[in-house]
């Protein structure tokens, strides 16, 4: 499931002189599944090294949970980058951002921009070089349940190819990362 989350990612050039990190670090995290001796249900914990980070995830939140670790530590190792809450496409060789306050419809947006051709950076994190370049932070898109009902009627031709059903019980639907820029954008 995370190779389906990342795999379009790719990493920013490294530039080195340029003002980008040069040097690699690694961090290891560890899920353990718990069984509980009171009942049948087992749950998983992330660990990072040896200490537990977050406790009690079923299956389900697991794959969220697993990917906000990821997304946490890429953006820790960005420091030379600027980092925006936005959406983020692109069109005609330009960067568009789309910054708003969760829940404000970025994911929507960047969705229906998709759909009509634009290129896909992010629908989260807009990742701006010291080079004044937008690269693209591309991961699936999660959208509420009142986003995919409007892309649902919007583009309904594509709702069967887009995305899967609701994978989670707070109404959020799982939409694969279309038309990813090869490389970064103006």
């Amino acid at each position: 499931n995370l190779l389906t989350v990342y795999s379009a990612a790719t990493p920013p050039p490294s530039i080195g002189s340029k003002g980008f990190p040069t040097s690699e670090t690694s961090v290891v995290y560890r899920v353990a599944r718990e069984a509980s001796s009171t009942s049948a249900a087992v749950t998983y914990c992330v660990l990072q090294d040896s200490e537990v980070l977050y406790r009690n995830y079923d299956g389900k939140a697991l794959l969220n949970c697993l990917e906000w670790v990821i997304t946490k530590e890429a953006c820790r190792t960005l420091a030379a980058y600027h980092l925006v809450h936005a959406g983020a496409m692109a069109h005609n060789g330009h960067g568009i951002l789309l910054p708003g306050v969760s829940g404000a419809g970025k994911s929507t947006i960047v969705t229906a921009l998709a759909l009509q051709g634009f290129e896909y950076c992010s629908d989260e994190l807009a990742v701006i070089g010291p080079d004044a370049r937008l690269y693209p932070f591309p991961r699936i898109i999660s959208l509420k349940a009142g986003g995919w009902r409007q892309v649902s009627i919007d583009f309904p031709e594509a709702i069967l190819e887009l995305g899967w059903p609701n994978v989670s019980d707070g109404g959020v639907w799982q939409v694969k990362p279309p038309g990813v820029p090869s490389q970064q954008q103006a």
